[in-house]
């Protein structure tokens, strides 16, 4: 697995302290940013022109940002390795009247398409990463993104959120321990991408918005 068994094993372990830290950030914080511009800009004016937006939540954690898509009228998959997130996730989304709009799916980033009739190639108009591919070790970045890049539409669009900073390593601080995360700058990130078959529409570094400390903010299309 390119996501490390370790980060997994620790979302587990911690699922119900992480699930109660982010829900309580979202209400206290709202959607955040980025994802309201990417509702605003991407999903509305895709809906307009094509009455259909499908949308791939990589790494959805416990469905909050899946189910801000559904609210708005797209459709999607969301998919998470940690089975604890989506439990959580599909009582949000029929708690919220949007189940019949999203749903979601057990599957390791690295291996997209496999063994599910909800993943298939070339099937979404946005993928959407939101510190998800940040658990992903350098090297393999790319082969990654080249996967996901094979499940967008044709105009399709990819937006992510990574960690600021260098490095890579197990972080064995904040309320998960032993998480694998990986730092990016500006430049590093630019050239992951396009050994994926990506070209970089925008990088922006924000701080202290959805979370804690410095992060970059890419929206990318096929190169």
């Amino acid at each position: 697995m390119i996501v490390t068994d370790r980060t997994i094993l620790s979302y587990r372990k911690h699922a119900a302290e992480a699930i109660g830290n982010w829900v309580k950030a979202r209400k206290r914080s709202g959607v955040p940013p980025f994802l309201r511009m990417v509702l605003r800009k991407i999903c509305r004016p895709v809906m307009a022109q094509k009455g259909r937006m499908r949308v791939l939540d990589v790494g959805c954690g416990p469905g909050l940002d899946s189910v801000e898509f559904a609210r708005v009228g797209c459709d999607g998959v969301g998919l998470d390795a940690v089975p604890e997130f989506l439990d959580y996730a599909g009582r949000q989304a029929r708690s919220g009247r949007v189940l019949e709009k999203i749903k979601f799916v057990r599957a390791d980033m690295s291996r997209l398409g496999a063994g599910s009739p909800f993943l298939v190639s070339k099937s979404f108009n946005l993928l959407w990463a939101n510190a998800s591919l940040i658990h992903i070790r350098k090297k393999e970045l790319p082969e990654v993104l080249g996967r996901l890049l094979g499940m967008l539409m044709g105009g399709g669009v990819m937006a992510a959120t990574f960690f600021h900073g260098k490095g890579e390593g197990v972080y064995p601080g904040s309320f998960v321990p032993g998480r694998f995360f990986a730092r990016y700058l500006k430049k590093e990130l630019h050239q992951k991408f396009a050994r994926g078959g990506w070209k970089v529409q925008s990088i922006r570094t924000v701080a202290n918005e959805a979370r804690k400390g410095r992060w970059l903010n890419v929206t990318a299309t096929p190169a």
